[in-house]
Formats: structure tokens, sequence, C-alpha cells
């Protein structure tokens, strides 16, 4: 029998707008401007870049009208237990004392949940998934507390292979990202008939019941902007898109896409994380379950939902910054 393990355990539940301003098919994933895709980088702005923000900053672009970038926890709990494990059965975990809920006044209720070190959807070009979304590389998660004066920063990472944590994505056999890649599943509604295609859940969690209506009403608002814009470059931008934002068949990829769902399942299993930039060991995997989808190609942004549990060997809020 080995030996109990006591964790301080955190389940962490969040959701936002996130921003990748790349381009699609048919243009090459390195296409900087958008020439034959349905998204692009307007008159006035900084070339697309592929990267994923899931935080606003230098490489967002707010366009008028648009959702603003920001994912952050909403809630969740947290608990103490003993983990026992029985020779070769499946390990035990034991609350001690009542999970309590992470809420108002909780420091890690609001904290932002960030992507770092600028990543990018690889595909190979399509080789490995189609429709861009392919691996999350590099899928370095942090959680940074806000609002609190308890600051406090967690961060870990996903690799292919954790043994490895320097090695590239070029570097591993196509068909050892394929097998991770199966993992994730990308849906669209099969049913040609269907008024709001997609899914239901992505839908409703966006706050995108009907994306040929959410792209209407966005175009009407850019039209009422364009009559009081007297700049030229603004208003070559807000022709562009209000040109996009017509083609708002429900069946075309501009407004299908708003109801894909895609469910990227990366345990963050390094063998090292960090606390406020202190190395630890974090023991097994953390289990984390994220989906991100209701892709709007005129805000280049896509929603994110998802669940984390963290688990330490040491309370965490013991090693808070005041």
């Amino acid at each position: 029998m080995g030996e109990p393990r006591t964790t301080w355990n955190y389940i962490l539940s969040f959701k936002g707008w996130a921003q990748c301003r790349m381009a699609t098919d048919p243009d090459p994933a390195n296409e900087k401007r958008g020439v034959s895709g349905y998204t692009f980088a307007l008159p006035g702005e900084r070339d697309l870049d592929q990267v994923i923000c899931f935080q606003p900053g230098d490489r967002v672009v707010q366009r008028s009208f648009c959702p603003e970038v920001g994912i952050s926890v909403i809630g969740g709990s947290q608990y103490k237990a003993t983990t026992i494990t029985n020779g070769s059965m499946n390990p035990r975990e034991e609350f001690q004392g009542e999970p309590s809920s992470i809420a108002e006044g909780n420091p890690f209720y609001g904290a932002r949940v960030d992507l770092v070190n600028s990543p990018i959807f690889d595909s190979r070009n399509s080789t490995i998934v189609y429709d861009g979304y392919g691996l999350i590389s590099p899928f370095d998660m942090q959680i940074r507390t806000a609002n609190s004066p308890q600051e406090l920063t967690v961060q870990r990472s996903y690799y292919v292979d954790p043994s490895k944590p320097g090695t590239s994505l070029s570097d591993v056999p196509i068909l050892e990202l394929q097998t991770h890649v199966m993992k994730t599943q990308v849906y669209n509604s099969e049913n040609l008939n269907s008024p709001y295609p997609g899914s239901a859940n992505i839908l409703l969690k966006s706050n995108i019941l009907d994306p040929s209506a959410y792209r209407f009403r966005r175009r009407q608002q850019l039209e009422g902007q364009l009559a009081e814009t007297e700049c030229p470059t603004a208003q070559a931008a807000l022709k562009k898109r209000i040109a996009e934002l017509r083609i708002s068949d429900p069946k075309n990829r501009r407004s299908a896409q708003m109801g894909a769902k895609v469910l990227a399942p990366y345990n963050l299993n390094s063998l090292q994380a960090t606390l406020n930039s202190q190395e630890f060991d974090p023991g097994p995997a953390w289990p984390l379950e994220m989906w991100m989808g209701g892709w709007d190609a005129d805000s280049l942004c896509f929603f994110v939902m998802g669940t984390l549990k963290t688990s330490f060997d040491f309370d965490p809020l013991s090693h808070c910054k005041s």
C-alpha cells in the first residue's frame, strides 16, 4: 500500500472570448493580409500573425461592435483531500471536510486564464486536421489572480511527450500528432435544413442564437458608423467588413462556423509547474476539459469554455504575494 498523499485541490471553471488573427483556406496559414479566404487584416491594421490571445494586449485588434477579449474564472470549488493507493487498485480520494465554492471573495474568482508564449493553431496546413484547428502549440496555461490583494500566478504546460519538453512539434512524427488530434472533434450541423446550424450549446453560451441575424445586426451597426466616418482608411476598413457581413447564408462558413465546437482535452502534463515563478513538482497531470467555437469571422474571435483541476501538495494560498 502506498503512502497517503494530502492535496489542496481547485476545480476552476472559466469562459470568455479569445482572438486569433489568422488566414483561412484557401490562403496558406502564414498569409499576412488575407487574400482568397474569408478573414482579412483590414486597412490600418497590422498583419495577421496566427497567435491565440486569451487576454487583451498588444496583439489584439479590437474592432468596433465586437466581443471584448478576455477569459476568466467564473466559479468552481476547492477542497482538501487524501489520496490512498491500495496496491494495484485505482487511487481513492477522500475529502477532508466539505468542499467550498470558488465565488466572490476567493482569490481564484475572476482570475485571468491565459495561454502564454504566443501559441498558434498548428495543423501543418490541414495535413493533421482540417479547418485550421490542429494542435495548439505551445500550450502553456497560466492562471493569474485579479482584483485581489493576494497575488498568485500558477503555470503548467501540455507536451506531446512530457519527458522532452523542449521538443518542437516539427520534430514530432506526424502519426504521433494525428493520434493526439483524433481526440479533438469538430462539431458542425449535418442537418442542412436546420435554420441554426452547429452546436446549440456553444450558440447559447456565446449568446449567438441565430448566426445570420447576429451578422445582420453587426452590419447595421457598421453602416451607421460608416455614415459618420470621414477618415479614408477607416472608411475602407468598414466597407470591407460590411461587404463580408452581407454574406449571411446559414450554410456559408462565415455563418456556419459560429456554431462550430472544438473539444481540446489538453491535460496539463509537464513534469514541472511554477507558482509565482518558482518551480515545483505538480504530481500527476491536471485534467483539463476545454472547448472552443462560436468563430466570429468579423472580429476574428472565438468563444472558450472549460474546467481545469489543479492539485498541490501544499496550500498555494499561503504563497500569495500581499
